[in-house]
């Protein structure tokens, strides 16, 4: 039994229930998250089982609990039901929220994974309208030529539209409310366009291309700027502060009262001070280039 079948099964636990009735039409906007991460099941057979899931967690944890309080904390029978409802309660909300918000997870993790080959992408694309290719080439050979494996799904599901005899631009239309990454969303519906003249593709396509690589540049020259501060901050607080610290303390430790030995003082800066400090630096430079890390 694969796991399409096993969501399936759990589904039909709460269909055509109070739950299904009130409270899985709430949970249609989930349709573009399932769709882009490869769920193949609609968003109501989804949030049916995601219910599901949520009552089986009240259900299974709620004896488990009456049976700790009364027997192992001593509580009384009315109390102890009272607690164990509240916290199988907690315990199926949280279930719930897992299994409701997994899809908005990975859909970002998606589209940050098509963002880091957006520029490819454009290129890509550009170099195949400057070929004299149409859209519906350009999305087709494209699909061949992208290396990442999310932009791909993407455009195989436009090609899939087109092959099932739907204009492209309907297509693209489509898939702009699904994909990831807003801007492969924003170029989407320019080709969707300027699919219905076939006029300006190579431009749009170039300047969609220059504004991305740009935006690229413009967030490099921030993370250099970024990691000159950092490399100016260890070499201040790293290097220079734990040696004049030390020379203080070895020329004016035996005139100057402060409390704690000067060998300890030393040891203090250079075996915890210097190290955490290190450490800090290192963290602010990893999450700086975190911002153009492919």
């Amino acid at each position: 039994m694969d796991y399409t079948e096993f969501i399936l099964r759990l589904a039909k636990l709460v269909e055509g229930g109070f739950f299904d009735r009130k409270v899985v039409p709430y949970f249609r906007w989930l349709e573009k998250y399932l769709v882009e991460t490869g769920f193949v099941l609609s968003p109501e057979h989804y949030a049916r089982a995601a219910i599901a899931v949520s009552l089986l967690a009240f259900i299974l944890s709620f004896a488990p609990l009456v049976a700790i309080h009364v027997l192992i904390l001593g509580y009384g029978i009315l109390l102890s039901i009272i607690l164990s409802g509240i916290v199988s309660f907690i315990v199926s909300l949280v279930a719930l929220a897992v299994l409701i918000y997994a899809p908005v997870i990975r859909y970002k993790s998606v589209g940050s994974q098509i963002n880091r080959y957006l520029p490819y992408i454009l290129m890509t694309f550009t170099s195949l309208s400057a070929g004299g290719f149409g859209i519906r080439e350009i999305i087709l050979r494209g699909l061949a030529l992208i290396p990442s494996d999310a932009a791909r799904r993407s455009l195989s599901r436009i090609v899939v539209d087109v092959m099932r005899g739907e204009d492209i631009s309907d297509a693209l239309y489509r898939e702009r409310e699904v994909v990831a990454s807003p801007t492969l969303s924003s170029v989407y519906e320019g080709l969707a366009t300027l699919a219905r003249t076939g006029v300006g593709v190579f431009d749009f396509l170039y300047h969609s291309m220059m504004s991305v690589l740009d935006e690229l540049e413009s967030r490099l020259r921030r993370v250099v700027d970024s990691l000159s501060v950092v490399s100016e901050m260890f070499i201040v607080a790293v290097l220079i502060f734990p040696l004049m610290i030390d020379v203080m303390i070895l020329f004016l430790g035996g005139f100057i009262s402060i409390g704690i030995p000067p060998e300890a003082l030393i040891i203090i800066v250079d075996f915890i001070v210097v190290p955490v400090v290190f450490i800090i630096l290192l963290l602010l430079a990893d999450a700086t280039l975190s911002e153009v890390r492919v």
